[in-house]
């Protein structure tokens, strides 16, 4: 008889929320337990806060950054990922034209990948390295970093075009690489030569 592995998910939709009367703003998820007009609710998942209810229904904007001490001791990346978008200022990359919410999460180092061809570069948030974007555009976490396509999302969603386009993940990522590589070659110094025969 084969036994069934119970294997723990983080929830797919975090969010800020309040519980109860408190002033701390928790990390949240999205609850199985619905308000009573059957929409879905927000509930504190993570510090095990107590108190009834939040402020925040599923679909509504949201505007306090996370405050909890032990939700920023325990998820710091997706905390701070989710606190960016809402304190950071809207800003234009220079090379690729592409308006990001926040300059925190950005590509620092591209490399080719021995025997396949490929490269990976290096997505950091802010100073730490959350994981890796592959020569397909894919999104590859480091360990223990909480950060996955799903959050990559919510950062995406703010991000457009020129020209007021919007964007998937797969999109942003793309052009963060570029980004990188545009910048890389501006930044690179003209040649010079190694000597100059001066006249005699």
């Amino acid at each position: 008889m084969t036994q069934r592995t119970t294997i723990p998910v983080r929830p797919a939709q975090l969010a800020p929320v309040r519980v109860g009367r408190g002033k701390a703003v928790h990390l949240g998820s999205l609850s199985s337990i619905t308000g009573p007009d059957g929409s879905p609710r927000y509930v504190a998942a993570w510090c095990g806060a107590s108190g009834s209810g939040d402020n925040v229904r599923a679909g509504e904007p949201i505007t306090e950054p996370i405050t909890c001490g032990t939700c920023l001791r325990t998820q710091p990346r997706p905390i701070e990922l989710i606190n960016a978008s809402l304190t950071g200022e809207p800003t234009t990359l220079p090379h690729t034209g592409l308006v990001v919410p926040h300059t925190k999460l950005r590509v620092s180092d591209i490399r080719r990948v021995p025997g396949t061809g490929g490269t990976r570069a290096r997505l950091m948030l802010g100073e730490h390295f959350i994981g890796y974007i592959s020569s397909t555009v894919r999104f590859h976490p480091v360990h223990g970093a909480w950060i996955d396509t799903n959050d990559l999302a919510g950062y995406a969603a703010h991000c457009r075009t020129a020209n007021g386009r919007t964007l998937n993940v797969h999109d942003v990522l793309g052009a963060l690489v570029r980004e990188y590589e545009a910048a890389q070659r501006h930044a690179a110094p003209a040649a010079q030569p190694d000597h100059v025969n001066l006249p005699h």
